[in-house]
């Protein structure tokens, strides 16, 4: 049996970030840790079994571990857990990219998670078996992990993790940036691994319905704290804290399609508001058997050219799954995929490849999945939003956008390090609407936020399109956020 007793985490003499956090998991058992983003899920976890290491943290409580105590407040605790770590516990994180070495090959990765004294035949027979049973053909553990797609990746992860048969396997967020399909595969995965090895599993996410098909007990954290546990049935059905009722009320799915989605802080306070109908009849973009393809030897992530009309107010969703195509589409709209066909723009054809850009970029503006990529780190919000502008007061337009987003002015004097990624996906979007575009690109720019921040974006970028009557085409794995938001939907 695993316990974790009275787990405290402070920064300072203070401030608290984790309190009295208290776990009890047996063999076979899984739970699931749901939250926010800060609410302490992974902090909780990983810290309390070696995983996390801050000088400026003071750590409080004990750890057993089938019998082995350890006692958080003694000096460098974290060194007791590290024989643990990779043989007894398997840990499953959430960017693959990030956790693999890009410089080896997954074969050779593979080889030094075995904590077994094999021969390397041995070894490589360990590695086929749990490859097929992570449903990954052996061939591709000979690739760099860059050659494989996120789900493939991913199933590189969960074999590390439970090629030595670990006795508790950690999942954080391991399917965040996944599409749909490879998404429940590889939560599919992890449950019947799981079962097969009789391990113990803790899976963390912001997802509450998704921990609920796989965790037989659910915990909810807020501000480091646990605010409900108890059976998932329960949990889901009769949820007894306010929080808990929120973050279910929030999630966005196909029956509240037609209202802004209750926010958190929201939650018991507004009415349901219902959202206006913008949807014209007259097309603002058409594409006309549009085929994007890359490289000299043409090569079409396509099974065959699309063609189709966005109108003026219309949300038109483009949904799939990972490499079908969605954001090669989007890009050859911009020019930054080459393509084949022909789109009309405001009733204007133009011919493709199309060799000045420059009008139509600033016609339709794009939203990435990841604002921190997309912001210079190195410049202040406000010389950034100024600069995408044509010039023409554009600090006072600045100002009116950074508002609009639900921001205040400081904050155009301030750097996007200083943002969560909730705020900075408000500045992408600010910096977005400084040209006054009449189409919005958003390329799964809500995929990788928890639900509560999702949901201030989706109505953000709704109440956005409406006063502005934009059009907005987006793109997103989520079936279900796809169903809610969009008037339209094209499956590839």
């Amino acid at each position: 049996m695993i316990s974790i007793t009275n787990y405290s985490v402070f920064k300072g003499d203070k401030n608290s970030l984790v309190s009295k956090f208290n776990l009890t998991i047996k063999p076979g058992e899984a739970i699931g840790i749901v939250g926010e983003s800060g609410s302490g899920k992974s902090l909780s976890i990983l810290g309390s079994f070696g995983l996390i290491y801050n000088p400026d943290l003071r750590f409080e409580g004990a750890l057993n571990f089938y019998g082995h105590k350890v006692s958080f407040t003694r000096p460098k605790w974290q060194n007791e857990l590290r024989r643990f770590l990779g043989r007894d516990i398997g840990v499953i994180f959430q960017d693959p990219m990030s956790s693999l070495h890009p410089g080896k090959r997954c074969i050779n990765q593979l080889l030094e998670a075995i904590h077994q004294p094999l021969d390397k035949q041995s070894k490589l027979t360990k590695i086929s078996e749990t490859l097929d049973q992570v449903g990954l053909d052996s061939a591709l553990a000979y690739k760099y992990p860059f050659q494989l797609s996120g789900g493939q990746q991913q199933r590189v992860m969960i074999a590390m993790a439970v090629i030595n048969k670990p006795q508790l396997i950690i999942a954080d967020e391991p399917n965040t940036a996944l599409d749909s399909e490879s998404s429940r595969q590889i939560c599919t995965l992890i449950q019947t691994v799981q079962k097969e090895i009789n391990a113990a599993l803790i899976f963390i996410s912001h997802d509450i319905k998704l921990v609920a098909d796989l965790a037989d007990t659910i915990m909810v954290m807020q501000k480091g704290e646990i605010v409900e546990v108890g059976p998932k049935e329960k949990v889901l059905d009769n949820p007894e804290h306010h929080y808990t009722q929120a973050l279910l009320a929030c999630k966005p799915e196909p029956d509240k399609k037609g209202y802004y989605l209750i926010e958190i802080d929201d939650y018991g306070k507004a009415a349901e508001e219902k959202i206006p109908i913008t949807r014209g009849e007259l097309p603002v973009l058409e594409l006309k058997e549009m085929a994007p393809f890359y490289g000299a030897k043409k090569a079409f992530p396509l099974k065959q050219p699309i063609s189709f009309k966005l109108n003026e107010g219309e949300v038109l969703g483009l949904s799939g799954s990972s490499g079908s195509g969605k954001s090669s589409i989007a890009k050859s709209l911009v020019g930054w995929v080459n393509a084949e066909g022909e789109i009309v723009f405001n009733n204007t054809p133009h011919q493709l490849p199309i060799k000045n850009w420059k009008p139509l970029r600033e016609e339709i503006q794009y939203v990435f999945q990841d604002p921190y990529s997309a912001l210079n780190p190195s410049k202040k919000i406000g010389a950034q939003l100024i600069n995408a502008s044509d010039g023409k007061s554009g600090k006072e337009k600045a100002k009116e956008l950074i508002t609009q987003v639900g921001l205040d002015e400081a904050a155009l004097d301030k750097y996007p390090h200083q943002f969560s990624g909730g705020q900075r996906q408000r500045i992408v979007i600010a910096r977005a609407l400084m040209v006054d575009p009449k189409i919005l690109i958003c390329d799964e720019s809500v995929s990788a936020l928890d639900l509560s921040v999702q949901a201030k974006i989706l109505n953000l970028l709704k109440r956005i399109q409406v006063s502005r009557n934009l059009s907005i085409i987006f793109i997103s794995h989520d079936t279900e956020v796809v169903e809610y938001f969009c008037d339209r939907v094209i499956r590839l």
